[in-house]
């Protein structure tokens, strides 16, 4: 359960704002003989006056001394240092660009100096918070980074979706000394319908909250299934149209149809059947499939998971029996028993969330000899048994190719010797029994893997012997289980030889299969890495493997795999030349492009592999400039989308005014109800303006400041977006 923050945070550190802010003053930072012209005529300019962290600011200025070098730092004199340039034979500062620092949120200073001469300047730059997702096409349930800069230095973050009203999915709190955030967010798991949505990030800072809208899109999530052969489930999904009617198959949509079950008015859904018979352990695909929709089929899978159960082999008189069961179903009752003294009932326990069990049994006194230990699922009918001696016994830890296993026996005489090897009694070690007949020890498997091993224990007398089989246990994990052409993607692998070279096989099995990369594993057989996902030609289902070139051991798993766009630039104005990149399309088909669902003239034919690469040119737009740009397969239907901003237009009427005038200033083209910041240079605190609809504002203001050439700069909080007017203030 999530705890949302509260409010007194803030009270408490209102006092160290107080502190940073006066820490900020340029002018106390100052040694005397640098004080003297600190209030001089010199004078800069910000333009823009307010921005983010990352973004470029101009700063200019005038009355400096001629030719000498003015050096620009944030907040004091040999403060953070952030440009420099010489004034020119007029004493003027030209325009000169400096990347605004990672910095918290709120008014900084910016001080350009000429030491030598003792002059100084100053002028405020409002540093403006910036949040960010590590992807903007998810999935319900998905877990992305949340990245914010710019943040103040105490605050409260909640996250809603698409509205505040009853929305909260989560929260982080904080007061980071440079305004840097990272945070993993969980998405909500139901209740949001396909298509686009915004993420609502309210920033509650001590009197001056704020709301950074981060537009996303949700594409659809069938949750995957854990059970056994026979039982009766239930599959999830969400991100799916309202009301949507579905066709799911027990196997690819050519498999046998389960059902024709229909979603919520959110999206959802929630359909119950019975998983067949006879299943072995694995992975079994269940395709839902959708009539007109992109994507036309999502994939789930039914994970049948082997029962295992290592258990103490041998044990004499009143020893306990370690257990560890994995494979049953989570939280499951489980009974377990013996076949010694008539079928004797040694407990009852409940299986973990992930259907994992660590326990001890203490089996009652019986006659020396070979007996079955067996549990059962109460729930599930589940049953696997395991060979319990009392007398010798071993049992071994599994291990990777050219590792060390861990071997245990129990059941021996008292202080006896005992023989452990490998196959054959030249390779092995000889150990000692403790008090109780038990042992500990381990024994190095060969490089190469090998089926059928098997270690033995045989004591010094040949009266007492025990064997048992080497166990491998290899895996591959991929972060993701939906991945889109070009992201980078964490994998890792395990159980696999020590300092392997190990083959990742993209699309397994399967036309077109090529390795990935070639990793070496490390000393204990374990590698952690990312790859690039590549481009799958009209391939929904992947199977990727992990293949070791010396252990011969392959393990595989299976992600759904998504068509991808990006562009460059990410915005641009009517007549701009725009680069778009895409992949995972089908291979030499028509490829299609909408903006704002109204196609655009160029022609685009995919390459073999299913990538393109193409200009296009930026129609003129009317309304919101927030737009949407789609491709589109019309061979196989295969759709992607990415945002575009189109570049807004700001005007101001009059242009040629004086003080105390009042002003018109229109914008159009900005984001749909948008918050936009607007710093003329004659108002210090500049004002926020909400756009309609269509992305456009009206407001008045009238005219303040001195004489002279004067920029009023409008910024959308959204995008980052910022358009100038210039206005002249006579005098």
């Amino acid at each position: 359960m999530k705890i949302r923050l509260r409010w007194p945070i803030f009270v408490i550190l209102a006092s160290l704002i107080i502190i940073a802010a006066i820490s900020m003053n340029p002018l106390l930072q100052l040694s005397r003989s640098h004080a003297a012209h600190a209030s001089g005529s010199a004078s800069i300019t910000l333009s823009p006056a307010s921005a983010q962290p990352g973004t470029i600011v101009q700063v200019s200025g005038q009355n400096f001394v001629p030719n000498d070098t003015v050096d620009i730092y944030l907040n004091e004199i040999n403060g953070p240092f952030l440009a420099s340039a010489p004034a020119d034979a007029s004493g003027n500062l030209p325009a000169t660009n400096f990347t605004v620092p990672d910095q918290n949120e709120g008014q900084s200073q910016i001080v350009a100096a000429q030491l030598q001469d003792n002059i100084v300047a100053s002028a405020y730059l409002t540093i403006n918070p910036i949040i960010t997702l590590s992807s903007t096409i998810l999935s319900p349930g998905e877990t992305v980074t949340l990245t914010g800069k710019g943040l103040p230095y105490s605050y409260i973050l909640e996250l809603f979706l698409d509205s505040t009203n009853n929305n909260y999915f989560d929260s982080t709190g904080g007061g980071e000394n440079n305004g840097d955030l990272t945070f993993p967010v969980t998405l909500p798991r139901t209740s949001i319908t396909q298509g686009q949505h915004i993420i609502i990030a309210e920033l509650l800072v001590y009197q001056n909250n704020q709301t950074i809208n981060i537009p996303v899109t949700f594409v659809p999530r069938v949750y995957w299934l854990t059970g056994v052969p026979g039982m009766s489930t239930q599959l999830n999904g969400a991100g799916l149209n309202a009301n949507e009617m579905v066709s799911v198959y027990w196997g690819t949509k050519t498999g046998q149809l389960l059902g024709t079950p229909t979603t919520d008015a959110y999206g959802d859904l929630s359909f119950p059947f019975t998983a067949p018979t006879g299943l072995a352990p694995g992975a079994y695909p269940v395709t839902v499939v959708r009539t007109n929709q992109k994507p036309s089929q999502i994939v789930s899978y039914f994970r049948v998971f082997p029962v295992t159960m290592i258990s103490t082999p041998g044990i004499r008189g009143n020893q306990p029996v370690k257990v560890h069961l994995t494979g049953f179903l989570p939280e499951e009752n489980v009974t377990f028993s013996w076949s010694a003294n008539n079928g004797e009932v040694l407990g009852q326990w409940s299986m973990g969330l992930k259907g994992e069990l660590d326990t001890k049994l203490y089996p009652g006194s019986a006659p020396v000899g070979s007996y079955t230990l067996t549990v059962v699922g109460d729930t599930s009918g589940l049953q696997i048994s395991n060979p319990l001696n009392v007398g010798p016994g071993i049992e071994t830890i599994g291990s990777v190719p050219g590792g060390t296993t861990y071997v245990n026996g129990a059941g021996f005489a008292a202080g006896e010797t005992v023989n452990v090897y490998l196959q054959a009694p030249k390779h092995g070690v000889t150990v000692v029994t403790d008090a109780t007949g038990a042992f500990s020890t381990t024994i190095t498997l060969p490089r190469t893997y090998e089926k059928h091993l098997y270690i033995h224990a045989v004591s010094s007398n040949g009266l007492d012997h025990a064997s048992t089989a080497v166990e491998y246990l290899p895996a591959i994990f991929y972060s993701e289980s939906n991945v889109y052409y070009g992201q980078f993607d964490t994998f890792s692998i395990s159980g696999y030889g020590a300092n392997e070279s190990v083959s990742i096989i993209w699309n397994y099995q399967h036309a077109g299969q090529f390795t990935l990369e070639t990793v070496t594993t490390d000393s204990s057989g374990n590698f952690y890495g990312w790859a690039s996902v590549p481009s799958t030609p009209n391939q929904s289902s992947i199977t990727i493997a992990a293949t070791g070139n010396t252990s011969k051991l392959v393990e595989t798993v299976t992600v759904q795999n998504y068509a991808t766009i990006t562009i460059n630039p990410t915005s641009g104005k009517a007549g701009a030349k725009i680069k778009i990149i895409g992949g995972s399309f089908g291979g030499d088909v028509s490829i299609a492009l909408t903006l704002q669902n109204t196609m655009l003239p160029v022609k685009i034919t995919s390459n073999t592999n299913g990538t393109f690469s193409a200009t296009f040119t930026v129609p003129t737009v009317s309304g919101a400039g927030n737009l949407t740009l789609e491709a589109v397969d019309l061979t196989d239907n295969i759709t992607a989308s990415t945002a575009f901003d189109y570049v807004p237009a700001l005007r101001v009427s009059p242009t040629i005014v004086k003080v105390g005038d009042t002003i018109s200033i229109k914008g159009t083209q900005f984001g749909a109800n948008d918050s936009i910041t607007l710093n003329p240079c004659f108002n210090f605190n500049g004002v926020n303006v909400r756009t309609n609809f269509d992305g456009s504002f009206s407001t008045k203001m009238q005219v303040t400041g001195s004489p002279g050439t004067c920029k009023i700069t409008a910024q959308d909080f959204i995008t980052g977006l910022s358009v100038n007017a210039t206005i002249v203030i006579e005098s």
